[in-house]
């Protein structure tokens, strides 16, 4: 069982009151977004509205998954920096069926994303770097931490 310091449950709180979710800020820390939602009940801290979307964004990742049948709503979610939660929430608002592939596994170089782990490159920067989310460079990290 990893223990964590005051000053990083000091800093999920201070990037909570900033409007950080928990997944941002358990990759900035590098333990799992539970662990923070934790942290963040136990604080007694309110739980705040996740990003404000603009209309004008919700409008290109409507249109951007619906003029491209062979993309999944993930591939949409990420090209348009959305969760794909909500993205699903805006098709259903809108009436607008999911389509049929669901998911669609993009595979990546662990081994890499390990390396740079391992240089000391940040959770999201091997994210932006590999174009994979941070949950997955989080969990890298964990198994990383877990073989020490």
């Amino acid at each position: 069982m990893i223990r964590y310091s005051k000053a990083n449950r000091e800093q999920a709180v201070r990037l909570y009151k900033k409007g950080w979710g928990y997944k941002r800020i358990a990759d900035v820390i590098g333990c799992y977004p539970s662990t923070i939602k934790q942290w963040i009940e136990a604080a007694k801290l309110k739980k705040h509205p996740g990003p404000a979307h603009t209309e004008e964004k919700r409008q290109a990742a409507i249109t951007l998954y619906v003029k491209n049948p062979n993309m999944s709503l993930e591939e949409a979610a990420y090209h348009m920096d959305v969760n794909g939660v909500t993205l699903s929430r805006w098709l259903k608002n809108e009436g607008i069926s999911i389509h049929p592939q669901q998911r669609v596994r993009r595979m990546f170089d662990h081994e890499a994303i390990q390396r740079d782990l391992s240089k000391g490159m940040v959770g999201i920067e091997v994210a932006l770097k590999h174009k994979c989310s941070e949950s997955l460079v989080s969990r890298i990290k964990g198994k990383i931490d877990e073989a020490k």
